[in-house]
């Protein structure tokens, strides 16, 4: 199976999105750390089915990753917000989801018909290819 280079690099990405979470997320104490787990899993979690729908060829599945990504950078602003700690963790989770997010937007404007396509052609077969306009109003004049 060929795989375009798209899903390599997000995997990738993906890996040090994660990674950088995660110690962001084992950085915080009490019930932040038990909300911020769950908040990880659950990503974790969207991410693999998104990147397995990647792979068997859905196009919704950039978007489901475009719409994780950024849930993810805005968890870890307000993270940010209420620990008031800026770590190289916080720093390289947030650079690679924003590279992370333009996979994603290309994918998802590459998928995009133009308008050349959604025209009708005079090639096109119809369900009846052989009931032209003018017999159709033939029968109905006959109808009336």
């Amino acid at each position: 199976m060929e795989r375009p280079i798209s899903f390599f690099a997000m995997l990738f990405l993906l890996f040090f999105v994660a990674l950088g979470f995660i110690f962001v997320v084992f950085d915080l104490r009490g019930i932040a750390f038990v909300f911020g787990l769950g908040l990880l899993l659950g990503f974790m979690f969207m991410l693999t089915f998104a990147m397995f729908f990647v792979y068997s060829d859905k196009h919704s599945s950039w978007a489901i990753i475009g719409a994780v990504l950024i849930l993810l950078l805005f968890n870890v602003f307000v993270i940010f917000l209420l620990t008031r700690r800026l770590g190289i963790s916080y720093i390289l989770t947030s650079l690679f989801a924003v590279a992370g997010l333009v996979i994603p937007l290309v994918n998802v404007a590459a998928m995009l018909p133009s308008k050349e396509a959604v025209e009708p052609t005079e090639d096109e077969v119809y369900y009846y290819p052989y009931i032209s306009k003018t017999e159709q109003k033939q029968k109905l004049g006959e109808a009336v």
